[in-house]
């Protein structure tokens, strides 16, 4: 990560982040990716939890965080309201309304 830092092959896009998008929708991802700072996957996290309502939005069809690993990390992090949308892993391109109205029933739950 520190000589090719967190900036993924063009061909790693397009087949994990962009699985399920139209190619118009995944050439923009390509275009406009922005890669993440290091330090996101390297710096110590503080001891603060969150204290409010927690809910996550598990996509099926996801290349890069497989259904049962996006389970994990739910259970681990408290989640206490999941919907699955049959997605990649960018449900809110891939299926906007679908998007929307999961995070709707998390706030309204």
């Amino acid at each position: 990560m520190r000589v090719a830092g967190t900036r993924p092959p063009e061909k790693m896009i397009r087949r994990g982040l962009g699985t399920g998008l139209p190619e118009n929708v995944l050439d923009r991802v390509v275009s406009e990716f922005t890669p993440e700072s290091v330090g996101l996957y390297t710096d110590k996290c503080g001891s603060h939890v969150w204290d409010g309502p927690r809910g996550f939005v598990l996509t099926t069809d996801d290349e890069e965080l497989p259904p049962g690993l996006q389970r994990r990390f739910a259970e681990r992090l408290g989640g206490q309201w999941a919907v699955e949308l049959r997605a990649g892993h960018l449900p809110m391109l891939q299926d906007p309304v679908a998007t929307a109205t999961a995070v709707d029933g998390f706030l309204n739950a």
